[in-house]
């Protein structure tokens, strides 16, 4: 298992540098975060889908498809099939994801961004999901470099404590032209990984989570099944 693995990450970089051509840091950042929204791994970014521009992602059982409107606004969905074998269970604990860009750094020296991340598309029923957030992110962007942080708030059964926000913080940087190097910081949870645009449209994910408390894992099998993530993104 270790030596497959191994050959299909050396085959991926060497097919990529071979066959793609250089990729601005933005298009990697406008592609979903497994979590749904555009960003880094589980963060997101300030950047939003062009206008009438779309990207689907998939990473392990998650899906996530997103929209662009004005060139400010991106909103998407987020369904978890491992949830449940009736369509009807994984549509009704379906999410909605809420993008607006509010400063441009071409205009103001950052970005700034705010959303909803994960909202349940059911509100009917009580809100117990923890990814349930309310985000403010600000960025700035270094040649092919971005310097991100924002704040989260949970919204989770509509908690009144304002104070209540959590930080998180990212830096990314694209090497090779067609890879990007992704290490961000949640709520005392760090993730580590890279971004590979295979072509204009096509990006895959390979991502560690929790890479601090690595030393649990007692076998490759958990390392996969725990801490590995691997994605598919499509964006047109």
């Amino acid at each position: 298992m270790k030596r497959i693995f191994i050959t299909i990450i050396t085959w991926m970089f060497f097919t990529v540098n071979v066959n793609t051509q250089s990729v601005d840091v933005e298009h990697f950042l406008r592609c979903p975060s497994v979590n749904g929204v555009s960003g880094f791994a589980y963060i997101p970014s300030v950047y939003v889908l062009h206008s009438n521009k779309f990207s689907l992602g998939l990473h392990r059982f998650e899906f996530k498809a997103n929209y662009g409107l004005f060139d400010i606004i991106e909103t998407g969905v987020y369904f978890d099939f491992s949830f449940s074998s009736s369509l009807f269970d994984i549509l009704k604990n379906g999410k909605l994801n809420l993008k607006f860009q509010l400063l441009n750094e071409e205009q103001f020296f950052v970005s700034f961004t705010s959303g909803i991340e994960k909202c349940p598309l059911n509100m009917f029923e009580k809100v117990k999901d923890k990814n349930f957030n309310l985000y403010f992110v600000v960025s700035k962007k270094i040649i092919d470099a971005i310097i991100t942080t924002g704040l989260e708030k949970n919204l989770s059964g509509f908690d009144p404590n304002l104070t209540d926000f959590g930080l998180f913080f990212a830096i990314s940087k694209v090497i090779y032209d067609t890879i990007l190097l992704v290490v961000e910081y949640k709520r005392d949870i760090y993730n580590a990984g890279f971004k590979i645009s295979m072509n204009s449209n096509i990006t895959i994910d390979f991502f560690i989570k929790n890479i601090d408390r690595l030393s649990i894992a007692n076998s490759f099998g958990d390392f996969l099944q725990s801490y590995f993530i691997f994605g598919i993104n499509y964006i047109q």
